[in-house]
Order: C-alpha cells, then structure tokens, then sequence
C-alpha cells in the first residue's frame, strides 16, 4: 500500500490593503473555493504542484490542524490582475496611489493510503468471469 498526500480543496479570499492602514475587512472577498484533487508522494512535492498550479511561490506557509483538518495557508500581496505587483507598483502603492489586494489562500491537505481493491469487494457487483 502507498502513502499520498493530497490537496482537497482550496479557498482564496481577498480584501483591499492599504499601506498606511493595513487591510479593509469590509472589502473582503472570497474568489474562489472549490475542491481540488492534487496528489504528490511528500509534501514538499505537494507544495511545489500547488504552486505550479496556481501560479504561487509557495515558500513560506503556515500550518493549521483545527477541526482535525490540516490546512496550509499562505498569503500575498496581488494587484487587481490577480498578478504580483511589481517594484513599481509597489512603490506606486506605498504612496497611496494605487490599490492591492492581501490575498490568502487556504488549501485543505490530506495523507491517503492508496492500494487495489480486492476482488472480494465486488462481488455485490454484477461482473463477468
């Protein structure tokens, strides 16, 4: 039997940051949350086909286990494009001239140990033999 681990879902959630005055929680908004199926044998392996997959480099993510599900979760700052900003962007925001966005996405995290299944357990199943 092998071992897995497997990304089931992912939320993304964003909401309009000012440099001055952090985040404005009346802005948040969820744009996207929906299950995923992404599996790699280790979880480093996991990580880096989550950031193939949505464009991210995940290189620092926390860790939560609350309601015996463990979530990794890792933020960033976006532009309306849902891009990175550039330097020049950034410095555009940090004068107050221009909007971004803190994003956070979660991503639910699961181990599965994956083996055949045995014939005896079909035989509910009209089958040929």
């Amino acid at each position: 039997m092998n071992t897995v681990v497997a990304c089931t879902f992912i939320e993304k959630r964003a909401q309009e940051d000012d440099f001055d005055h952090g985040c404005n929680p009346d802005t948040l908004v969820v744009t996207m949350h929906e299950p995923v199926n992404i599996t790699a044998p280790s979880i480093a392996e996991l990580l880096q086909k989550i950031g193939t997959t949505y464009c991210l480099d995940l290189d620092d993510v926390w860790i939560d286990d609350e309601d015996g599900v463990t979530r990794l979760g890792f933020n960033r700052l976006e532009s309306a494009n849902c891009d990175e900003p550039t330097e020049r962007q950034l410095e555009q925001w940090k004068r107050g001239n221009l909007t971004l966005y803190l994003v956070d996405f979660d991503f639910s995290v699961e181990r599965r140990h994956v083996g055949a299944v045995p014939v005896e357990a079909f035989q509910c199943v009209k089958h040929h033999t």
